[in-house]
């Protein structure tokens, strides 16, 4: 089977991203997904290869509180490539948070709640 597209996830929820990466192999055929739990470890896998889209959380330091948050991990992606399309994932709901991820370039911007999956899903499927 030939991929089609490439789409990396970033959470550093581990047990999240599973249940995230299940949700999108049921809707993306032919997709690679690859996940990541820092924005470092994203970054460092951006130097070999371009995804066709990255699923960035906002928080990124459950494990280690000096890591990059999805604000900083976003500049060096944009930094890399700007380009590059990233959909935010995040509880985040300060407004000029969200105001501000969207003038460093994301495409759109999901509120983690009982709908999230869904509405990634939906908005996965439209872009790719």
């Amino acid at each position: 089977m030939e991929i089609s597209h490439k789409i990396y996830l970033v959470d550093d929820d581990a047990f999240f991203l599973q249940l995230l990466q299940m949700q999108l192999n049921d809707v993306v055929n032919n997709a690679k997904i690859t996940s990541f739990t820092s924005g470092e470890s994203l970054i460092e896998a951006l130097k070999n290869e371009k995804p066709d889209l990255i699923v960035l959380d906002y928080f990124l330091d459950k494990e280690n509180p000096y890591a990059m948050d999805g604000s900083q991990t976003l500049d060096k992606i944009k930094s890399i490539n700007a380009e590059q399309k990233v959909i935010m994932l995040s509880g985040q709901d300060n407004f000029k948070v969200v105001d501000h991820l969207f003038e460093q370039g994301v495409l759109d911007y999901v509120i983690k709640d009982e709908f999230a999956f869904n509405t990634l899903k939906e908005k996965i499927k439209k872009m790719i």
